[in-house]
This record gives structure tokens, sequence and C-alpha cells, in this order.
């Protein structure tokens, strides 16, 4: 699996996933909270102790914060981190 999820608190260095974006009334409350209306959660760094828990290899294909990832990034259309994870 190769996926993309939004860094902000990644790159932050945010330990801990911040959830509840399902509980709030609108999307103009998870823009404010989250930075996107249809976003639910701020994936920590504990995101990336998850992914290790469920695949036997996680490999960071690309940080948009290295240059030398920027072609990636731009190929996968990514917003932040793209992952490979292997079952």
């Amino acid at each position: 699996m190769i996926f993309t999820i939004p860094d902000s608190y990644i790159c932050k260095g945010i330990a801990k996933t911040v959830e509840g974006g399902e509980d709030l009334p609108s999307d103009e409350d998870r823009l404010k909270k989250f930075g996107q209306g249809d976003h639910y959660k701020w994936l920590g760094l504990d995101f990336v102790e998850y992914l290790r828990q469920k695949f036997s290899a996680v490999e960071l294909l690309a940080d948009r914060r290295n240059e030398d990832c920027q072609e990636l990034i731009v190929n996968h259309n990514a917003f932040g981190i793209v992952f490979l994870c292997k079952k």
C-alpha cells in the first residue's frame, strides 16, 4: 500500500493523534480545528507506530521537507508524507 497523509502534526513532532472531528456539527467547525472541512483528525507521531504494528514493513518514501523528494511528492499528488507499507 502506498499512501499519503497530511503531515502538519507529524512535522511539528506532535506525539498524539488529535481526533473528534466526527463529533463536530459542521464542516466549518472541522475547518477551524483540523484545517480542512472534510478532515476528522490530525495524525501524530503515534500513527507511524500504529502502521508498524499493522504492517511487516513501513518505509517513508517521501517527506515534503526533503528537497530530494519533491518529484515523488508531486507524482503522488501528496500534501504531506508518502508511506509504503507491506504485509
